[in-house]
């Protein structure tokens, strides 16, 4: 597992999984509530629920995607660097 270090989700753990699949994301998860996976190869970014027992805040949700979108280049450099992608 890799920490994701160009964007942060304060409160919330946010990785690559050092062994993963194609199309480029990476996990962002508030331990305990929710863990999403967030596809940065397309624009807007998009993502898709893994598990939520708590609510995923909407607001910040956005803001964090907002985020995503500004750092896409920072994001496939260190996809790049972090990952090994299984075929």
């Amino acid at each position: 597992m890799g920490k994701v270090d160009c964007v942060r989700w304060p409160g919330c753990e946010v990785w690559f999984w050092a062994n993963d699949h194609r199309e480029p994301h990476f996990h962002v998860a508030s331990p305990g509530n929710w863990e999403i996976r967030v596809f940065f190869g397309t624009e807007p970014p998009h993502y898709d629920v893994l598990w939520e027992v708590g609510r995923i805040p909407r607001k910040q949700l956005k803001r964090f995607l907002n985020d995503v979108s500004k750092n896409r280049e920072a994001l496939y450099l260190e996809w790049d660097e972090k990952v090994v992608v299984e075929d």
